[in-house]
């Protein structure tokens, strides 16, 4: 098999063939048959002559002279047209032809995957596994959804795993990214970044929780006004409250937005920031994090904080005098809708967050009374952060998406289904064990979103890489994203019998019931028989799997220790047990770090002994 012919500019060549090259010979390392097949690979958008009988067969539409829109809404249609592509199998050639370059691309992961089974679960070159080859190869292959992303920003001291983890992306099928803008200025590797993002196709939303980039503290001394208001006083930081857990801590306060000076200092940096990083597809325009840090004047006060920063992106759309898309949150304090509709505009899209959830429930199911919905709905009071059901979000989403086609602006989702988050409810650890939610939550919540609307969706689930005990949350969630799709259960099972072979149903059994064993943290008791049967089974799988999953029921052993001595009011031992964590994380670093990010995990323990701690000294 080779790539015979493509339009594609040279750089895109050059990886592709690489990219075949590596995949022929893994298929020869593992005895995978591969047949005579030349594939030719073309952009629809360069009006490359294609012979009559490929025309004839051809159902896609080519984008060659469509030109890209100047509204979010038509956007999304005109870069879910460019990312399709059509496999057309014609006397042992394979055209694989894409609405634009993007399409081309999928298009021939989409085809090799099909020739040869190949799967690339993980970032890692150990990820790399074989399922079934398919039947019938030729295919239209089109997203679900026009962006498909992570917020990830790259660091200096992980280069190397942020362009793993790019080629991952396109070979899976995602094609955004949201990076902090405030850690983009400063990564060394950007240019790099940059070819590699525009080779596969990756498009740049740039901001995120950035504020103090474009408002930076040292405008204090001068202009306080332009800093919020609390208790009486204008701050760069104060402490703030979380009602749901009884706690009180720092957070950054948000500006004065009201105060017109303000603005016009915050959105002319942002602006100029814009035009001197034109890698920006859309900008991400996030307030400070946190909840209930919102300044308290009299002039703010007015405004939900939706309002404010809605009304902040009309005017930074105002001063580009150009299309940019403008990527909006709603989460927090932001959960509460403005009183009156916006001015319309079709320039923004309004990301929902459902943060913090314990996954017992889709948030469409029924049976939650809607008079008990406890987030976003006290501002300029202090909000609780923590739903009490997943169904709040439903209640809220439900409410959120006509306002949204009201005022034009385009709904996303901001997911957390793989998040390691520390519960300070006291309520469950359950995120910790990282094997979760329930698959049919994720696959039923995904397909629902699409029904609904949503053109934007993002896995917020860090640590990142977060392939740990395996991979099987993003070998479904990726393939999901994508029309006629097999079902996830299926996709799960061609992805244990890929890494376990034979004994994929024993291994998905015992991984079954160890999640069921977690799901009930009010009795933390996990069977020794079950810890057993578990580690006896890891121990038959292939390396490096086998010592994976067995670290992970050794990790899984001390969590729970650490949770049952929560419980039972031991704070010195449940503190002790954390440091053994720490210790076990550092000691495996070697071994983990190619799976899950070590450090990430290493920081959630020192944050529920801080937590607990400063709990003590009160």
């Amino acid at each position: 098999m080779i790539i015979e012919y493509s339009n594609l500019n040279n750089e895109r060549k050059i990886f592709l063939n690489k990219e075949l090259a590596d995949i022929l010979y893994l298929c020869r390392r593992n005895q995978i048959p591969v047949p005579e097949i030349n594939l030719l690979i073309i952009d629809s958008t360069d009006p490359t002559e294609l012979p009559q009988e490929i025309k004839h067969r051809l159902k896609i539409r080519c984008m060659a002279g469509v030109e890209k829109p100047d509204n979010f809404t038509d956007l999304c249609e005109y870069e879910k047209n460019i990312q399709t592509s059509q496999s057309i199998l014609n006397n042992n050639k394979l055209w694989i032809i894409g609405g634009g370059a993007e399409g081309a691309i999928y298009g021939f992961y989409n085809a090799v995957k099909k020739i040869t089974g190949i799967r690339w679960y993980g970032t890692s070159e150990s990820s790399v596994r074989f399922a079934k080859p398919a039947e019938i190869i030729e295919d239209i292959y089109r997203p679900e959804l026009a962006f498909r992303g992570f917020e990830f920003s790259p660091s200096e001291e992980k280069h190397d795993f942020a362009c793993r983890f790019l080629k991952w992306m396109v070979r899976n099928g995602w094609n955004l990214l949201d990076i902090n803008a405030s850690r983009w200025s400063v990564y060394p590797f950007r240019d790099e970044f940059i070819r590699m993002c525009n080779a596969f196709g990756i498009k740049l939303a740039i901001g995120c929780h950035a504020v103090e980039l474009f408002v930076p503290d040292s405008l204090f001394e001068t202009n306080p006004e332009f800093f919020g208001l609390r208790e009486g006083k204008r701050c760069i930081k104060a402490i703030v409250s979380f009602p749901d857990i009884n706690k009180k801590s720092e957070s950054r306060i948000q500006p004065c937005y009201s105060n017109p000076k303000l603005r016009d200092i915050m959105t002319d940096a942002i602006v100029n920031f814009i035009n001197n990083h034109p890698e920006t597809y859309i900008f991400s325009l996030w307030p400070h994090d946190g909840i209930n840090n919102w300044c308290q004047c009299d002039k703010c006060i007015t405004k939900t904080p939706y309002e404010i920063m809605y009304n902040l992106a009309l005017e930074i759309t105002k001063k580009i005098k150009r299309f940019l898309p403008i990527e909006l949150l709603c989460y927090s304090n932001m959960f509460l809708i403005p009183e009156k509709t916006l001015q319309f505009s079709n320039n923004t899209y309004t990301l929902f967050c459902p943060y913090l959830r314990r996954y017992e429930h889709r948030f469409f199911d029924d049976g939650f009374d809607e008079k008990k919905l406890t987030i976003g709905t006290r501002y300029p009071d202090p909000d609780p952060i923590n739903p009490t059901d997943d169904r709040e979000y439903g209640v809220l989403l439900n409410r959120w998406l006509p306002y949204l086609k009201k005022i034009g602006s385009t709904p996303g989702i901001f997911s957390y289904y793989q998040l390691v988050f520390h519960d300070e409810t006291g309520k469950s650890d359950r995120s910790r064990y990282l094997y979760h939610p329930d698959y049919k939550i994720v696959e039923d919540e995904i397909k629902k979103f699409i029904e609904l609307g949503v053109k934007v969706f993002y896995d917020c689930s860090p640590p990142y890489p977060n392939f740990w005990p395996d991979e099987k949350f993003y070998s479904y969630l990726s393939a999901i994203l994508w029309e006629q799709h097999q079902s996830a259960d299926e996709i799960i099972a061609e992805y244990y019998r890929a890494v376990a072979g034979e004994r994929a149903e024993v291994l998905m059994n015992i991984l079954k019931n160890i999640s069921l064993s977690l799901k009930d943290r009010t009795n933390p008791e996990i069977p020794e028989s079950l810890i057993r049967t578990a580690k006896g089974i890891f121990s038959n799988l292939t390396e490096p799997i086998s010592n994976r999953y067995l670290l992970w029921i050794d990790y899984i052993q001390m969590g729970n220790d650490s949770w049952k001595a929560l419980k039972n009011g031991d704070i010195n031992k449940m503190i002790e047990t954390e440091n053994h964590i720490i210790n076990f994380f550092k000691k495996n670093r070697a071994i983990l770090e190619e799976c899950i990010d070590v450090d990430y995990m290493i920081r959630y323990s020192k944050s529920v002994i801080n937590f607990y701690q400063n709990k003590e000294d009160k």
